[in-house]
């Protein structure tokens, strides 16, 4: 697996329309998921989803994003 993620490398991040669903194993064993926004030349990018956050009388979606080194992910499927 590593030589094959290791080669892959983006210039510029994913649209939030068009974000592919992901889902990986790192070396720790955790099982991670969410959905692919960059995938730079030492880490993977991803949004895990939305939470809300209250400020000033108003309601705000944040997007939750992750990031994890790529020589951490033994198994990764991307769909």
């Amino acid at each position: 697996m590593d030589d094959m993620l290791n080669d892959i490398d983006m210039y510029q991040s994913i649209e939030t329309s068009k974000m592919p669903s992901i889902e990986f194993w790192d070396k720790e064993g955790n099982r991670r998921y969410g959905k692919l926004i960059k995938i730079s030349k030492y880490s993977i990018e991803y949004s895990i989803g939305y939470y809300y956050k209250s400020e000033n009388d108003s309601v705000k979606m944040i997007e939750k994003i992750e990031s994890i080194p790529k020589d951490r992910v033994v198994i990764f499927k991307m769909w």
